[in-house]
């Protein structure tokens, strides 16, 4: 029984998503085009989540909006970046949407470049499509999100330069609604406006919880960078976290590989310490609610799947089965759609010797709603299930 739950819990996280895009903690849910009503025009968007992610789930997580997903390359390497941090426990299941901006397209009678557009802030030029896109991020893709899949208010906006550049200047417009802005190539000078002044501005104060600004420039723009990183540096304020990288090598579209898992592992450093601290604290104590991360980011972040059950089998091997439970009870109060966690706490209950019909009762309500199982794992649970009888 030891054996069979402990390795379900492997089994799933590897193959999970087998046959889709071989992510190991993600599904790609959706490939769709919405046309936005401030932009006037579809947007093609894919919807990346958790594989423990489920309809309808009292749960939010972590959102990233990467741009430019019309570029595969970067795009994908992005998000098995983030699968790859998360599978590693360095980062928090999050949602990602990957927002397209195509070359020209048809618009009102005209032929318009909406990435060209999308990026430019009033007054920049005669035509622009700056506030309109600020609205359509803000006001229509974030809310559809929180609604109908779970996303946090914690936000994380990733481009690349076009978009570099505008992620770095809803940095400093949007900061309240931001928590983290990876940018990649950004140029900072254009038609006038100079994004280092209006940064430095913006986190001039301090603020209640952390803001990252990660940021690297490749031989496209290294003569903005000195301007920039001292700025960055000079700023004297605990709560924005910001590092630049200077890559004079490196071409143009190299620059989102370089510096992406350095900035996320960055961003999330502060929460995976408080995860792996699990493992060496009494859980009796600790309330998910009212955790550190919670307020050096402003935010709940969910706790960490694969840790919470990596302590309760390690309290359990050193038969320390009310702590084993405790753990285990923490992992199904986030993730009570993963039905093991209910005959594991059944187990450890057996194992001391006390009543465990009602951690039988709660596996089988979680499985016969769960949407995340295969039909092999369905399969090795009931069998573990029936073991009991």
């Amino acid at each position: 029984m030891n054996k069979s739950l402990s390795l379900l819990l492997l089994f799933f996280l590897a193959y999970a998503n087998v046959g889709a895009q071989e992510y190991e903690r993600y599904v790609h849910l959706l490939d769709t085009t919405v046309f936005s009503k401030n932009l006037g025009y579809d947007k093609d968007i894919t919807i990346t989540v958790p594989f423990e992610w489920q309809a309808g789930m009292e749960k939010s997580y972590p959102i990233i909006v990467v741009f430019d997903r019309q570029n595969p390359r970067s795009h994908q390497y992005i998000i098995n970046t983030i699968d790859y941090l998360t599978s590693n426990e360095q980062m928090p299941s999050s949602i990602i949407v990957g927002i397209a901006s195509e070359g020209y397209i048809e618009h009102n009678g005209e032929e318009i470049y909406p990435r060209y557009l999308e990026t430019l802030i009033e007054g920049q030029k005669e035509k622009t499509l700056g506030t309109e896109n600020e609205k359509f991020i803000f006001d229509e893709i974030l809310p559809w999100m929180e609604r109908d899949f779970q996303a946090s208010k914690f936000r994380t906006l990733i481009g690349h330069s076009r978009y570099g550049y505008f992620t770095s200047y809803w940095l400093a417009k949007r900061s309240q609604d931001l928590n983290a802005v990876i940018s990649m190539s950004p140029f900072m000078l254009q038609n006038g406006v100079n994004l280092v002044d209006t940064i430095k501005e913006t986190f001039a104060l301090v603020a209640d919880h952390t803001t990252y600004y990660r940021y690297a420039i490749g031989n496209d723009y290294p003569e903005q960078f000195p301007d920039l990183d001292s700025t960055m540096n000079a700023l004297d304020n605990p709560s924005f976290d910001s590092k630049g990288f200077l890559f004079p090598d490196a071409d143009h579209n190299a620059t989102p590989g370089l510096l992406i898992s350095q900035a996320l592992y960055d961003i999330f450093a502060f929460w995976a310490r408080e995860q792996q601290s699990l493992f060496k604290r009494d859980l009796s104590l600790f309330d998910p609610e009212n955790t550190d991360s919670k307020a050096h980011y402003g935010h709940r972040l969910p706790l960490s799947l694969g840790i919470l059950n990596g302590v309760g089998w390690e309290r359990f091997n050193e038969e320390q089965f009310d702590k084993a439970i405790r753990a285990w009870t923490l992992f199904a109060e986030e993730y009570p759609n993963y039905s093991e966690v209910y005959l594991s706490i059944a187990l450890a209950q057996k194992e001391m010797g006390v009543d465990y019909s009602q951690a039988l009762a709660q596996f089988q309500k979680s499985f016969a709603t769960t949407t995340i199982l295969t039909e092999e794992e369905r399969a090795i649970l009931e069998i573990d299930f029936n073991s009991f009888k």
